[in-house]
């Protein structure tokens, strides 16, 4: 009798002798993410990598590949990401909630991670993310009683920085943004007659070093009364996905600026919160006015686990990743 598909020594078989790479998945409306635990950063986390895993036909598919690893103590985690196409990038407001909850599930002590309290449902646990750019703190608490794969978390995003520029679409406003990473954001009346990936593709390609494209809705005017405002994302080095979170920070400051250079002809109430409507779903972004054209920032969203997987890497992408984990 043949050897069954369902059997777990066909993968055993399969394996020896090869390199096999341990990930899980996660996502954040839609925003998905490999993540790879990496602590002491043995591993190459090279560019082909990411390419091979994250592609949805050959790999097991995801927006992105992240990295978590502890370069100086067990307080602070470090999130390395790059896209799908393989770049690195400076941070992700999505990706910072799936590593945090990859940080609860896979690395905490599992005398922290099965603390009644803490999964209790509205129960909290804080966690540093660093990215590259900036030490975030993540404030996690758990929406379901017992359920440790789903989170809701805030994560301060730190010093946004907003310009007013001119647009390349006629009747609409243009910001650049920097979000820790680089942001256009597009604000219109409405962008449903528009090529969006033509129009992303062709603004990403514009700038050296790339650029995440956000195309706001805000209706007839800024200061229409509108419980939240609907974003399609263009993310360099992925193209249109279901949900970016720092393009959601970048389009709330984009949003908070253009109120303010209008709220000396009208007089309006410059909201502090905003609901940034993904593809995928809702972000609420929080956001404190610092000084001209900088605000402090605040993402609140879900992030929830989906998947663990073994995979055995081909030989030419497993001798620059030297793995055998």
């Amino acid at each position: 009798m043949g050897l069954r598909m369902s059997d777990r020594s066909f993968f055993t078989t399969l394996a020896e002798g090869r390199s096999v790479i341990k990930v899980t998945k996660y996502e954040a409306l839609g925003n998905d993410f490999l993540i790879l635990i990496d602590l002491e950063e043995k591993l190459s986390f090279s560019e082909e990598l990411a390419v091979f895993l994250c592609d949805r036909h050959l790999g097991l598919g995801a927006d992105g590949l992240i990295r978590i690893s502890v370069p100086d103590d067990l307080k602070t985690f470090k999130m390395t990401l790059r896209n799908a196409d393989g770049s690195l990038a400076e941070t992700s407001g999505n990706g910072l909630r799936c590593s945090a909850l990859a940080v609860i599930l896979e690395v905490l002590p599992s005398a922290s991670v099965h603390d009644d309290r803490a999964f209790a449902k509205g129960g909290e646990i804080k966690i540093s993310l660093q990215t590259a750019v900036d030490i975030l703190e993540a404030s996690c608490h758990f929406p379901v009683e017992n359920d440790a794969t789903k989170i809701m978390a805030e994560i301060s995003m730190g010093t946004v920085s907003v310009q007013a520029i001119e647009s390349p679409i006629e009747n609409t406003f243009a910001f650049k943004v920097n979000a820790g990473n680089p942001h256009l954001v597009i604000c219109g009346d409405d962008f449903h007659a528009l090529d969006l990936a033509k129009i992303g593709r062709e603004q990403d390609s514009a700038y050296e070093e790339g650029t995440n494209v956000e195309f706001l809705e805000i209706g007839e005017a800024p200061f229409s009364n509108r419980d939240n405002f609907p974003m399609a994302v263009w993310e360099r080095g992925v193209g249109l996905t279901r949900a970016c979170g720092s393009g959601s920070v970048a389009s709330a400051a984009a949003l908070a600026e253009l109120f303010r250079s209008k709220s000396t002809a009208v007089s309006i109430e410059i909201p502090e919160t905003y609901v940034i409507s993904n593809p995928g779903g809702d972000l609420r972004v929080r956001i404190n006015y610092l000084e001209e054209g900088k605000y402090s920032t605040y993402l609140y969203g879900p992030a929830q686990f989906v998947a663990q997987a073994d995979v055995v890497l081909p030989d030419k992408i497993a001798k620059k990743t030297k793995a055998g984990i």
